[in-house]
């Protein structure tokens, strides 16, 4: 499944994203709940005539419930020069080893993991999977599958990032 492998390491203070694979379609059960609700309410929308990126208000945050601790919500910031941290999820405080809501991507000392799902998300409007070793403070080093989903606002204004993400190892 794997389609490319990104060798090129983004180190950062507090948490470092390795090497990335990029896959066409999740493997794990926290992302491909996410994948597969995004993709309903995508549909969803697709039958209404709208955007096919769905509006936050149209993903069954109930069936989220449990993935919840494992997805976080992103705005994206002048045109995706920056991206705002909406909401985190328990285990992904933990796993980078502090909680950065309220701020912006830029302003969290150096931190540029993610970035480069974020932007290709941003600029292209189509989900994307990938998996990557990444090394924080609460976990030496683990491998995680991450799906980066492009979501729209209640006026279907593509602004938002949603992101989930399982542990492999």
């Amino acid at each position: 499944m794997q389609i490319l492998l990104d060798k090129q390491r983004v180190p950062t203070s507090s948490f470092e994203e390795g090497y990335t694979d990029f896959l066409k379609e999740p493997t794990c059960y926290e992302t491909g709940l996410a994948y597969q609700l995004w993709h309903e309410a995508a549909d969803q929308q697709r039958r209404r005539g709208q955007d096919v990126i769905p509006r936050r208000i149209d993903l069954d945050m109930a069936r989220l419930g449990p993935i919840l601790p494992k997805v976080y919500l992103l705005d994206i910031v002048d045109g995706g020069r920056d991206y705002h941290f909406r909401m985190l999820g328990s285990d992904v405080v933990s796993m980078i080893g502090s909680n950065p809501q309220g701020k912006k991507l830029s302003a969290i000392g150096g931190a540029n993991w993610g970035r480069s799902g974020y932007d290709a998300v941003s600029r292209s409007r189509v989900p994307q999977i990938r998996r990557a070793i990444v090394h924080s403070p609460a976990s030496n080093a683990s491998m995680i599958e991450m799906v980066i989903l492009p979501v729209c606002d209640r006026y279907n204004r593509f602004n938002i990032i949603m992101v989930a993400f399982s542990v492999i190892n």
